[in-house]
This record gives structure tokens, C-alpha cells and sequence, in this order.
């Protein structure tokens, strides 16, 4: 469930952000004005006109350059960490310049993508971004990471107006300790749903405890146990359920710590009793105890302020002396309303702004990947090639709030009501998979050989697109609409 808040500060983890517009930008085929700070641009429009923040502060990671110069602090509590995700990134280089290669487009930029003068600041062109929206920015110091930063910021918050609310804005789970009376979490998700279609999700404190049993701030001791594949980190052999009722029984590790030394946990199964034999007096061990602390600070956030860059605190702080919070109602929770209670058939006189079932149509289109597509239609019309499609184009959204290009109703019988609801995409260029343009235009041609009369080219042109559009009409589809696919009048045989 998606609720629309309004909050006193926005906090963007802008390094996983960034992550998000690359992608974007190797999504379809490009046209003028892409790159990734304008997809940068657009997430940070996206989450600002959801989170409606009196100010705006992201917080990036130490460019890569800087970042390989200086030991990275968890990095030399394990040596091992996040090597999972740097073979998979230098994957994904090797298999994004094999594929530029033989698309001819070898040494192209995505603009913000082009390599900084010696001295430069690569990630300039996105601090800019920032600034032109009115934010501020900050970046981890050396050794640190844009995590750390986050916790930094929402501490000087904390300090300087405990009262205020903060949204921290992320996909990434680490931002669950985070959490807090008045710190939420607005989780970035991979994919959109039906009952999320923004692909965005207010996590609250509350929500977390209710759900896991132990509070957020016990996150990062909760990771310790377990352990995060992702991170390439191993647990101490202590299931997710087993440690969630142990943190919840005891509210941290070095409590449960305290009570395996004492004794005092036999009964709870062989791995904590492993854990207990470890901790003995008479053991001789302690290595589980050891991965057990070293575990939790690896995935605990450094709030210290020391942890960013001192320019960009002295920004914050002064942003944050003229901040005045806002006196707000308390924020709804998953106890007091329910997608059933907020659907698109809803009985009130106006429409509820707080879910997903009735979101306002310039919402819905502020999602950077139809605010791509929406750019690149307006290029089209510009140059002439759809003028007859001008009038069509509304920014229509359906009933659970999916961006669709037209919605129309299927005729019935004369006499008789509509038989059915419909939607239609015009796709264009960046829809289709990298290089599919020219092959998306010879299937239509050859539909339009065996049919002449037909105008809908689904058929044709659902297998070329890429997977994110894909999955948006196939979503439209599963709430109930019938949907055509019809190329852009510019790609279809004349």
C-alpha cells in the first residue's frame, strides 16, 4: 500500500537513486535529451512531488575514483564485502560496452556519463540536479558510505528539531534502522504493482514492529545473525524467524549475548544453542560471538558527523536553522486504513489523495519512466511525425492509478452499454529494446501485409518491449483493460 505524505525534509539516497537512472537510460532505444542526469532529474521531481518536502537533501557516495584511493572502512573489518556486487557490476560494464559495440555505438554518452576532466567532479552534473530543485547535498567522506550519511543527516535533524518529519527515500533495506517516531522510509521498489503502482511504499516504525517483532534501530543486530548474501557477508548460522523472536525477546545482540553467557538460552534450537555453547566461560571459543559483533558493524550506520564531507554539513545545518516543521496530524498507518478502504470505488464525493486506488493524474505521469516516454512522444509531435495523434494523448491513468496513453470503451450492442474498458500505448522509440526500433517497424509492416484494415500491432510489438515496459502493460492487462500496442505513425510503412 502507497500513502501520499507530505513531510518536512526528504532525504535521497542519492547513490541508489543514481543506480536507478542508469538503468533507465540503458532501457529502450535513446533519443535527444536523454542521459542519466535527466533521468536523475526526473526521480528527484518523482519523489519530491510524493514526499511534498519543505527541503530536499541527498546524500551521495564517494566517487569511485576517491573511493579507490582510500581503504573503505568495512572493507577492512571484511574483505570479502560487496565483492558479490562488484563482479556483477564489472559484468554488466563488460556486457553494456560488448553490446555498444555491436549496436556501432562505441564511445556515445549518455551525457552526465562522459568521462570529468582530470580534477573534475563526476558527480557534479547530479549535485546540480539538486540544487536547481532547491536541495541540498552531501557526500560520504572518505572510507564511508552514502548510508552512513543518511544516518548522519536524520541524527542533525534529530538535533536540531526533534519534531520534525523526515522521509528517507531508498530501495535499499538498509535504511530500515533508520526508522524512527518521525523518520519513514519510502521504499523504491524494482518493479511496480497493481496494488502499488508508483513502485514506491511508506514504511513506517510502527509498521516495522508490528511486522518483525524488534525495533527498527535492532535492524543492523538482526543482519548479524543472518547475515546479507548481498553484501557477500555470512551469518552466524541463526534463521531470520529465530533471530527476529530473539531480538524481540531481548532488543539487541549484546543482550542476547548477555543471556547466552548467562545461560539463559536453552530451549530456543541447535544454532542459538550453538551460540550458547560458544559463549561459555569454559568454551575456549568465542569466534561466533566475534562474526556476531564484527557482522553488526558492518551493517550499522555511522551517525557521526565526521562521516560526510564538511561542506556539505555546514550546508545542511544551515538549511536546517531555517526549516520550520510543520504541525501535522499523525501520519495513517497500516492499523487504520487498508487498500479496501482508499480502492478506486470509493463512495466518498472526493477522491481520497492517500493510496494507491485514486491517485492524481499528474502523479501517476511523474514517474520517471513515463515521464521519459511522455518527452520522447512530445519530440515526435514536435518534428511533425504524430500530428494526428495530438488530440489523443491525454496522460490518461487508470483506475488503480497506471499511466496509459488513451482509454477508451469497447462498443456494445445498440442500445446497450459499453461491453468493456480499454487502453492504448503509442510506442515509441525508448520502449522498445536497445536496437529493436527498425525491427519493431518490419513487424508492423508485415501484420499490416496480412491484415490491412488492422490498426493494433500488439501482437507484433509485445515480444520487442524491453522488460519494464513490458511489465507496465501486462500490469494494465491484469486490472481489466484491453490494451492495443500501435507504433508511433512515424515507424509504420506509408
Amino acid at each position: 500500500m502507497f500513502f501520499l505524505v507530505e513531510t518536512d525534509l526528504l532525504l535521497v539516497d542519492a547513490a541508489n537513486v543514481l543506480s536507478r537512472a542508469r538503468a533507465d537510460t540503458r532501457r529502450g532505444c535513446r533519443l535527444p535529451g536523454d542521459s542519466v542526469a535527466a533521468s536523475f532529474a526526473d526521480w528527484l521531481r518523482f519523489l519530491a512531488a510524493v514526499a511534498e518536502p519543505q527541503l530536499l537533501v541527498a546524500v551521495f557516495d564517494t566517487p569511485k575514483s576517491r573511493r579507490l584511493q582510500q581503504p573503505q572502512q568495512r572493507e577492512q573489518l571484511a574483505p570479502e564485502y560487496l565483492q558479490h556486487r562488484k563482479r556483477r557490476k564489472l559484468q554488466q560494464a563488460g556486457e553494456v560496452a560488448a553490446a555498444s559495440t555491436s549496436n556501432g555505438t562505441a564511445g556515445s554518452s549518455t551525457g552526465a556519463n562522459r568521462p570529468s576532466l582530470p580534477g573534475g567532479d563526476p558527480l557534479r552534473p547530479f549535485k546540480q540536479q539538486v540544487e536547481q530543485l532547491g536541495g541540498v547535498y552531501l557526500e560520504a567522506a572518505g572510507g564511508w558510505e552514502a548510508d552512513d550519511g543518511m544516518a548522519a543527516v536524520c541524527r542533525a535533524v534529530h538535533q536540531r528539531h526533534p519534531a520534525a518529519s523526515v522521509v528517507v527515500a531508498s530501495g535499499d533495506t538498509d535504511m530500515l534502522q533508520l526508522l524512527a517516531p518521525q523518520v519513514s522510509w519510502l521504499q523504491l521498489h524494482n518493479q511496480t504493482s497493481l496494488g502499488c503502482p508508483l513502485g514506491a511504499e511508506l514504511v513506517t516504525a510502527e509498521a516495522f514492529q508490528q511486522q518483525h517483532g524488534f525495533p527498527p534501530s535492532a535492524y543492523p543486530d538482526w543482519l548479524a545473525f543472518t547475515g546479507k548474501k548481498e553484501a557477500s557477508i555470512a551469518g552466524a548460522s541463526v534463521g531470520a524467524r529465530t533471530a527476529a523472536k530473539l531480538l524481540g525477546r531481548y532488543g539487541s545482540l549484546e543482550a542476547v549475548l548477555a543471556a547466552s553467557a548467562a545461560g539463559q538460552l536453552k530451549g530456543w534450537g541447535p544454532a542459538v544453542q550453538h551460540l550458547l555453547d560458544d559463549s561459555s566461560p569454559n568454551s575456549g571459543g568465542g569466534h561466533r560471538e566475534a562474526l556476531l559483533r564484527r557482522n553488526r558493524r558492518l551493517f550499522a550506520a555511522n551517525s557521526d558527523p565526521a562521516v560526510v564531507g564538511q561542506h556539505g554539513m555546514h550546508q545542511l545545518l544551515a538549511a536546517l536553522d531555517k526549516l520550520q516543521p510543520a504541525v501535522r496530524s499523525p501520519a495513517p498507518t497500516a492499523s487504520t486504513a487498508t487498500s479496501s478502504d482508499c480502492g478506486a470505488n470509493s463512495s466518498s464525493a472526493q477522491p481520497p489523495t492517500s493510496c494507491s486506488g485514486s491517485l492524481p493524474i499528474e502523479l501517476a505521469w511523474q514517474h520517471p519512466m513515463h515521464v521519459r516516454r511522455w518527452r520522447h512522444l512530445q519530440q515526435q509531435l514536435a518534428a511533425g511525425a504524430v500530428n494526428s495523434l495530438a488530440s489523443r494523448l491525454h496522460q490518461a491513468v487508470t483506475l488503480q492509478g497506471l499511466a496509459v496513453d488513451e482509454l477508451w470503451e469497447s462498443p456494445g450492442a445498440e442500445g446497450a452499454p459499453a461491453s468493456g474498458r480499454g487502453a492504448t500505448f503509442y510506442v515509441c522509440p525508448c520502449d522498445v529494446a536497445a536496437g529493436s526500433w527498425e525491427c519493431a517497424a518490419q513487424a508492423v509492416r508485415r501484420q499490416q501485409q496480412q491484415q490491412p484494415a488492422g490498426g493494433n500491432h500488439t501482437a507484433s510489438l509485445m515480444p520487442l518491449l524491453h522488460g519494464a515496459m513490458r511489465h507496465h502493460v501486462q500490469l494494465v492487462k491484469r486490472a481489466g483493460y484491453c490494451v492495443q500496442l500501435r507504433l508511433l505513425p512515424a515507424g509504420e510503412p506509408s
